[in-house]
């Protein structure tokens, strides 16, 4: 059956201060939803899993978005407090501009570069802080030159420009916690304190120049990739590409996934910490998502899916922190 947006986002997640949750029972199992699209098209429709039995729903994006799949989501990513939706979709226009839909009341705001109609922004890239409180996206200004590096406060509708210099605008960025973004460019990766505006190199994983690491809400874990070359009979020098887990607490990074990275290729690079910080999913597979138990390593669950992409955008809106 069909669920309407209104009834996908409407509970409550995690929010992430930095500081650690409550232990959750040692006897739960993964509960609540992760968002991905339905097929391997760039404009693909979002659906929801259901953890807990593998039950697979479509989701009707309520107007100003469009029936014909090409306006939908660009990108986007579920607030992990109120399952609001953030990103960039055409809402009737060429370009992607940047969106939030309130869960509660299906309201869609579009936070264009200017009032002018005749003004319009390519927006890509959007990041929801694991709190709610803000999103940060990246701009490019049909109006200016260049692209900026954004920062939206849904509650206010204030836009901080982060960095106004296009050569410094990062090529990748994430969040490390509420407090902390994180950005890829000139071969390292940064912090970025919004409190402050200080930047600093941060290597608590080794780099790799195609995907920002993803980290848990309690900051414990951090998922991460690289990249190797071997040598495979037959076909002489292949690229894989393998998944690790950092567990910053007893210092270990293990194996998770090795996978081919060229022609042939059988995953994506797609992966996401439930609101608890106990357990982390990834695609094995292009049709199987694998959820981890963090603190023994067990597999939990094995989900059969039509397409494995995009777990990134959230795990909820029931896989709220345990009592």
């Amino acid at each position: 059956m069909k669920a309407r947006w209104l009834a996908v986002f409407s509970a409550t997640l995690v929010a992430c201060t930095g500081t650690e949750p409550s232990p959750p029972s040692k006897t739960a199992e993964p509960t609540g939803w992760l968002y991905l699209r339905s097929t391997e098209g760039l404009y693909a429709a979002p659906i929801r899993i259901a953890v807990g039995s593998g039950e697979i729903e479509p989701i009707e994006l309520p107007p100003p978005f469009e029936a014909d799949p090409y306006y939908n989501l660009q990108d986007g990513f579920a607030s992990p407090v109120d399952g609001d939706l953030t990103g960039g979709a055409k809402l009737g226009g060429l370009f992607p501009e940047s969106f939030v839909l309130d869960a509660a009341t299906g309201q869609v705001t579009i936070y264009r570069e200017s009032a002018s109609a005749f003004t319009i922004s390519v927006d890509a890239e959007h990041r929801w802080a694991p709190d709610g409180s803000a999103v940060v996206f990246e701009r490019h200004q049909t109006s200016g030159c260049c692209s900026v590096w954004v920062l939206l406060h849904p509650a206010t509708g204030v836009l901080d420009t982060l960095e106004a210099v296009a050569s410094r605008v990062p090529f990748m960025f994430g969040w490390f916690g509420a407090d902390t973004l994180l950005s890829q460019r000139g071969g390292r990766y940064r912090s970025y304190a919004l409190a402050t505006g200080d930047t600093a190199t941060w290597n608590l994983v080794p780099f790799n120049p195609f995907r920002i690491p993803t980290t848990s809400l309690d900051r414990q874990w951090i998922a991460h990739w690289n990249r190797m070359d071997s040598t495979v009979a037959g076909e002489g020098m292949v690229q894989f590409i393998q998944l690790r887990l950092r567990d910053r607490r007893l210092g270990t990074d293990t194996l998770l996934l090795t996978a081919r990275n060229t022609s042939g290729a059988t995953t994506t690079l797609s992966e996401s910490f439930d609101p608890d910080s106990r357990f982390l999913a990834y695609c094995t597979t292009f049709s199987n998502i694998r959820i981890r138990e963090l603190a023994t390593g067990r597999t939990a669950k094995n989900l059969a899916v039509p397409f494995c992409y995009a777990l990134s955008w959230s795990w909820g809106p029931e896989g709220r922190p345990a009592s």
